[in-house]
């Protein structure tokens, strides 16, 4: 089970010595440290873990489901992934189990279509947990722009909600779509399709990720910069990372240290950090020495990781 959810509330977790809490965006403590974990929120709920178990808080603080899960995820499309005695299924806002803990393994809910494995097949499931596209399918992703990337067979192909092949993916790799373009692979170099199936950037690059903010961090003899949708260089690689951009900022890493660029390629925020997370809700999460903070878009601690 993988997590990557925004935060949607205007609360950020936050560490102090062992205990999670939330602070607002302007750096101030809305719900004191007191879990042994916590997530950022979504539809109005995050997890937390008290002790070993799993449950939700809403945005006052109050455990609106009581921690009873081995593991639970942020809810995404009013349903939330959790595990109940090594098998994975997904509850309601009000905690109740609406489809069973039977799967190996799932995902979050994406275009009103979940990907769940079962018996190392994956397949896609409704909010009902009824099965739209039968588990087939030895590798999948999830839905994304009306599309999803699957392997059946030995063919790579994109499948619409149906099941129905809708672009053959004669390619060593096929990821998501995003921003109109999905990054493919061939002979060992990284390209783009459109959503017809047709090679618009080809095969260049030695890594290249999704498109976002009308730009796609690539890879050129080992160093990152970032691409247009024309295919052409907007910002020259001389990075040794690069994230996505977000908010209008993208973490890279230069020297052995993080910073952030704008979208003109300058270095808005200087190289000093040990690691970034992509600007979400107007802050960014920032590590040095094992220590996490949060800095606004001009780079000013808000929430320093020595408190």
């Amino acid at each position: 089970m993988g997590e990557n959810m925004t935060r949607d509330s205007g609360l950020f977790p936050i560490i102090q010595g062992d205990r999670y809490g939330y602070i607002d965006r302007e750096g101030k403590v809305r719900i004191a440290p007191q879990f042994d974990w916590a997530g950022p929120f979504s539809d109005g709920l995050a997890c937390v873990r008290v002790g070993n178990a799993g449950g939700y808080i809403d945005t006052e603080g109050r455990m609106t489901i009581e921690p009873r899960f081995d593991s639970a995820l942020s809810f995404s499309e009013g349903l939330a992934c959790v595990e109940v005695g090594g098998r994975y299924g997904y509850i309601d806002r009000s905690g109740t189990l609406v489809i069973p803990a039977q799967f190996d393994d799932v995902e979050h809910f994406s275009e009103g279509l979940a990907l769940v494995e079962l018996e190392e097949t994956w397949g896609y499931i409704d909010r009902m947990g009824a099965w739209v596209i039968e588990p087939r399918y030895p590798w999948a992703l999830s839905f994304s722009e009306g599309l999803a990337s699957v392997i059946e067979g030995e063919r790579g192909l994109y499948i619409d909600r149906t099941g129905k092949e809708v672009i053959p993916a004669p390619f060593e790799a096929a990821m998501s779509f995003s921003e109109g373009l999905a990054r493919i692979e061939k002979e060992g170099k990284q390209g783009y399709i459109d959503r017809t199936g047709r090679l618009v950037i080809a095969p260049r690059f030695d890594q290249a990720w999704n498109f976002s903010e009308g730009l796609a961090s690539v890879e050129i003899g080992g160093k990152a910069g970032y691409l247009d949708k024309t295919g052409t260089i907007a910002i020259a690689p001389r990075f040794d990372q690069a994230w996505n951009f977000s908010e209008g900022l993208a973490g890279v890493r230069l020297e052995g240290r993080w910073g952030y660029v704008n979208v003109r390629g300058e270095m808005a925020i200087k190289p000093q950090f040990d690691s970034v997370e992509e600007f979400t809700g107007g802050l960014g999460a920032v590590e040095n020495n094992g220590r996490y903070g949060y800095i606004d878009s001009t780079g000013r601690y808000v929430w320093s990781p020595t408190e």
